[in-house]
């Protein structure tokens, strides 16, 4: 229903949306670990698929155009957007940042209504901010301890194009002005 809804408001066919996900699925399968690929393309998984690959690409676009829709219209002040109710909203906005439920960002680049990185970036970006992730704009350092050790974590640009949602958000977290950030983990 969301993926449905979402081709509706693009100026591309589903069959166009499909398409670039297909053209592209070499370098999407690349973004997958073997064993999970393993285990999409087994014979009884693929019934109903000639290969994994239509299979992957059939999954990655319905998944895609889903996901952008949940990002665009996920709001629990207005859940009619997503036609669902808030409780059910909130499980579905908490699966969106799952890890394992990740879509590489290309996905959702090449699902994008347009071709403007900067405002699919803007969406990311506006569904963690609501959804109360931690952003650059409050430059907070957090500090704990891991042994007694401290890390330092390098600066990212978060303009540089992230692998997935949660990656976009880590690079968000640790984007700090200077070039390093200094963090102390503790384990309890």
């Amino acid at each position: 229903m969301w993926a449905a809804e979402y081709i509706e408001n693009t100026s591309d066919t589903a069959q166009d949306l499909h398409k670039k996900i297909t053209d592209n699925i070499v370098e999407l399968k690349g973004h997958f670990a073997d064993d999970v690929l393993a285990l999409t393309g087994t014979k009884e998984s693929l019934e109903g698929f000639a290969s994994l690959e239509e299979k992957l690409s059939w999954m990655l676009f319905v998944d895609g155009c889903s996901l952008l829709h949940i990002m665009e219209h996920a709001d629990l002040r207005k859940p009619e957007a997503m036609n669902i109710k808030v409780d059910q909203l909130i499980l579905v906005m908490m699966d969106v940042i799952l890890l394992e439920n990740q879509l590489p960002y290309l996905v959702l680049k090449l699902l994008w209504k347009n071709d403007s990185e900067v405002e699919l970036k803007y969406i990311m970006e506006e569904f963690l901010k609501f959804h109360h992730w931690d952003t650059a704009d409050n430059k907070r350092i957090w500090r704990s301890r891991i042994q007694g050790h401290w890390i330092s974590i390098q600066n990212e640009s978060v303009s540089e194009s992230p692998v997935h949602l949660l990656d976009l958000q880590r690079k968000i977290f640790f984007t700090k002005s200077s070039s390093k950030v200094q963090i102390n983990y503790y384990i309890y």
